[in-house]
């Protein structure tokens, strides 16, 4: 019974954590979406990555991944926009 407990345990703990971490990923996009983030957001972040037992080298790689997939997000709209208008001319 104890291990049966214990496995229960150790998969819930790992669901709330893995659930934390989603809501932490799109906390920092959300966060970052206006190219800053503010001493609010950061002090946020902090209480989520604590909750889900996140290092501070973690939420920084997810903030530097989110910064990376945001700028190759614009930057293909803007090769997108640029091949619509020369095709418009």
């Amino acid at each position: 019974i104890f291990n049966h407990v214990s496995k229960n345990i150790t998969t819930l703990e790992l669901e709330v954590k893995h659930q934390y971490n989603l809501y932490l990923k799109e906390f920092i996009k959300v966060c970052i979406s206006d190219g800053k983030l503010c001493q609010k957001e950061k002090k946020l972040i902090k209480q989520l990555m604590k909750r889900a037992n996140i290092t501070n080298f973690d939420v920084d790689y997810m903030i530097k991944k989110e910064r990376q997939l945001q700028y190759q997000a614009a930057k293909i709209a803007a090769l997108k926009s640029r091949k619509t208008d020369n095709h418009s001319s």
